[in-house]
């Protein structure tokens, strides 16, 4: 177990004066009292005992992701491109003139820069070749750009039914393809240069995302009214074979996500995740993604960088307060949360992905009563072991950390059990002091969550300290005002 300011020593300091300090407290008492009361001196060393163990719990830094950009200006950051882990874009719209809006890196994120663009659209994809030639996907238009942004072309092509609009694209070597809204499907053979709309895709409903492994196989995801559509092609799309996904028809697919050759993720309404090991011929229901709280949430994006760990970005169905990152390692069997962000009355992420370094990337915006416009996040890759995974008493039970933390009011705190178990939840302050007594007696097997209302409690940090057969876990919990 790592201890707090293990890597700094003046923190390392601190900790051992504490220590010896909470020694001589236990001294002071035992001399003040010419006859030992042992009732007090049980109470004190508790008291010392869970002050030595907030303290020398592994140490919670937060979330892995951390709010680095956001703008009071009304701009909407829908997509991200990385060609390295220097050079990456993100796009979207200015609302009050409707007008394209990129910005772009050079330095990893360090600075952002915006590039101009002459056309009046909604930007909703964007890949970057290298860090001079990119392409922008709006929902009339592409563009590219063989200069770094300094300049941008306008590419030219027909459709053959009037006015789709365009939602997504994907490139795969020097082939390229688009999807919209009435089954439109456009195809480039020289890099993006140059498109041509090909058979509409079977049935009108709009094609939220597209994904290709090779120039052959791909897979394109989306839905209309109440219902979801995936489609697969193994010839380029000249034809398509239309997927028999068995969950409920509760809302369309909304990201689709390619991890080699055989694995393939699908993610979309109603917290949905659906996978399939061969490339698409058949396929499973994983585990849905749900708040804590219960609450159905809309998946917005997905990113896999293996067959086993990924990242899904939601929201929730009703109300837009709050936006999530979850993440898997063990191929969507069990998500945890690794981003709780709220803002009111609106929060939303629309892209997430990591570059070559392992740096994540999630973009989007917000609306609230002193910041509106784009929010970016940027992530580690790395998972804070003491949010993503549960504390693990042998087998029978195990605590999990509070959601949403940190928290302003109330946090809910979930334990699962085994088997039937007798247990005590409890949370302290950390000076000792018993501030909530959640739950005392039996409970049967399962998941179990308690709430915690903090919202007569001063800011600060308190323990939850969940105990069972004498033995304890425990968890820290940050209260901010």
């Amino acid at each position: 177990m790592k201890l707090q300011g293990e890597d700094n020593p003046t923190q390392t300091h601190k900790l051992e004066r504490f220590r010896l300090t909470a020694i001589l407290l236990i001294l002071l008492h035992i001399r003040t009292f010419k006859t030992i009361n042992f009732s007090k001196m049980k109470s004190l060393l508790q008291f010392t005992i869970i002050l030595l163990f907030v303290n020398s719990l592994t140490d919670v830094k937060g979330q892995p992701w951390e709010l680095v950009r956001e703008t009071e200006n009304a701009q909407r950051l829908l997509e991200i491109s990385f060609s390295d882990s220097l050079h990456g874009w993100m796009v979207g719209n200015k609302p009050g003139d409707n007008r394209a809006y990129i910005i772009q890196t050079d330095d990893g994120g360090e600075t952002w820069n915006e590039q101009l663009s002459s056309v009046s659209d909604l930007l909703q994809d964007v890949h970057s070749v290298d860090s001079n030639i990119v392409f922008v996907l709006g929902n009339k238009s592409i563009q590219k750009t063989i200069n770094g942004g300094d300049e941008w072309t306008e590419l030219e092509f027909d459709f053959v039914n009037p006015n789709p609009t365009l939602l997504d694209f994907d490139f795969v070597d020097s082939t390229a393809y688009a999807v919209g809204d009435n089954g439109t499907f456009l195809k480039s053979t020289d890099g993006g240069d140059t498109w041509t709309e090909l058979s509409r895709l079977p049935s009108y409903a709009y094609y939220n995302a597209v994904d290709f492994t090779n120039p052959d196989t791909g897979i394109v995801v989306g839905g209309l009214s109440t219902d979801h559509y995936a489609l697969r092609t193994v010839d380029g799309g000249e034809t398509w074979d239309s997927l028999a996904i068995e969950t409920e028809f509760d809302g369309s697919f909304v990201d689709v996500s390619f991890v080699n050759d055989s694995i393939v993720y699908i993610v979309g309404r109603s917290g949905k995740v659906v996978k399939s090991e061969n490339y698409g011929a058949e396929w499973q229901e994983m585990t849905r993604i749900t708040m804590i709280s219960g609450g159905s949430l809309e998946n917005t994006s997905v990113y896999f960088q293996d067959a086993d760990t990924g990242w899904v970005a939601s929201v929730p169905i009703v109300g837009s307060q709050v936006a999530l990152i979850n993440r898997t390692n063990d191929g969507g069997v069990t998500w945890r949360e690794e981003l709780f962000f709220n803002q009111s009355p609106t929060v939303w992420i629309d892209d997430i992905m990591f570059t070559e370094n392992g740096t994540g990337w999630a973009c989007g915006y917000q609306f609230g009563l002193t910041l509106n416009g784009e929010i970016i996040f940027k992530g580690t890759g790395e998972v804070n072991t003491s949010i993503f995974n549960p504390q693990v008493l042998s087998s029978k039970i195990s605590l999990f950390q509070n959601y949403p933390n940190p928290f302003s009011s109330n946090t809910e705190i979930m334990l699962e059990l085994s088997e039937a178990a007798d247990i005590q939840l409890k949370v302290y302050a950390t000076n000792g002091q018993l501030v909530n007594d959640l739950f005392e007696g039996m409970l049967p097997s399962g998941r179990h969550s308690f709430n915690f209302n903090a919202s007569s409690l001063p800011g600060g940090v308190y323990v939850s300290v969940l105990r069972i057969d004498g033995l304890s876990l425990s968890r820290k919990m940050l209260l901010s005002r």
